[in-house]
């Protein structure tokens, strides 16, 4: 019963916040010509600390008051650097990767089921 309530109040939420934009996006990494993955050198609008890449990844698309379009990942530190521009400059740095943004699907409906 709790579970549901909680359910039902986050969707309410979800659908009553207007300023929110819910997409799903696709990310790639960023490799140099010899295949090494390659960190983002420009300035970040926004460095948070996540519990994993997953997390550093997705909070691309629920962090941002901006379009996201792409994150550092820091997996030593486990900092995350979101940016709201494609990064203009990128260099090789051990324990950091570059996800850009691919594409952004809008999520029109949400499916709902029971436990």
């Amino acid at each position: 019963m709790h579970l549901t309530s909680a359910i039902g109040i986050l969707l309410f939420c979800m659908l009553v916040d207007k300023s929110s934009s819910w997409k799903l996006s696709n990310f790639r990494w960023v490799k140099s010509d010899n295949g090494e993955l390659l960190c983002g050198t420009s300035p970040p609008n926004k460095t948070e600390s996540v519990l994993s890449r997953v997390h550093c990844v997705s909070s691309c698309n629920l962090g941002c008051s901006s379009t996201c379009q792409a994150v550092n990942y820091w997996k030593n530190t486990n900092l995350c650097e979101l940016f709201y521009y494609m990064p203009c400059s990128y260099d090789v740095r051990q324990d950091c990767a570059n996800y850009q943004v691919v594409d952004n699907l809008p999520v029109v409906s949400f499916v709902t089921f029971e436990i």
